[in-house]
């Protein structure tokens, strides 16, 4: 597996697929001497030698990270993200939906401010799965982690977000 950013999230959830998978990563603003995992020096290379491709980015980066793997040959890798907005992810899957094979939007329902570890048995929100690769790492994250999986569309996703996130904030400021 290959994680582009490797900051809280993206380096909890390497940890935690290290044990069934090899984890390189690729962040500009990560020191390689911060890591147990191996540093790529460039999105190209962890384009060409990882076969699962997970983008742990804040959601600002992410179309410029993905309009950046399309131009290497990515069609049967397993593109698969994490970001917590998933009407844009979907935007940008659909218009480089030519170049991407295998897609696996994913939104962990955990995360390093309540989890620094990687626990099994942890819900995930699936919003888009299309691919067998997709399909076969969902299977992974339900056998070999047992995490169990939430299927919404991604405005779905998103509106009950929007509400999860906002009715605690507002009652912390009222």
């Amino acid at each position: 597996i290959g994680f582009v950013g490797f900051g809280s999230l993206g380096s909890m959830l390497g940890r935690g697929f290290s044990n069934n998978f090899n984890v390189t990563y690729h962040d500009p603003k990560v020191n390689g001497t911060q890591s147990d995992y191996k540093k790529v020096g460039s999105l190209k290379l962890l384009a060409k030698n990882a076969d699962i491709i997970i983008v742990a980015t804040p959601a600002s980066e992410f179309k410029k990270v993905i309009n950046k793997l399309v131009l290497y040959d990515i069609k049967d890798k397993l593109i698969i993200d994490v970001l917590s907005t998933k009407v844009l992810a979907s935007r940008v899957y659909k218009d480089n939906n030519a170049q991407i094979g295998n897609i696996l939007s994913l939104h962990p329902l955990f995360g390093p401010p309540s989890n620094n570890d990687f626990i099994k048995d942890m819900r995930i929100v699936v919003c888009q799965n299309d691919g067998p690769k997709a399909k076969d790492f969902c299977d992974v994250l339900k056998n070999d982690y047992n995490f169990k999986l939430i299927t919404k569309s991604a405005k779905d996703h998103d509106k009950h977000m929007a509400l999860h996130h906002a009715v605690p904030f507002v009652l912390a400021h009222v």
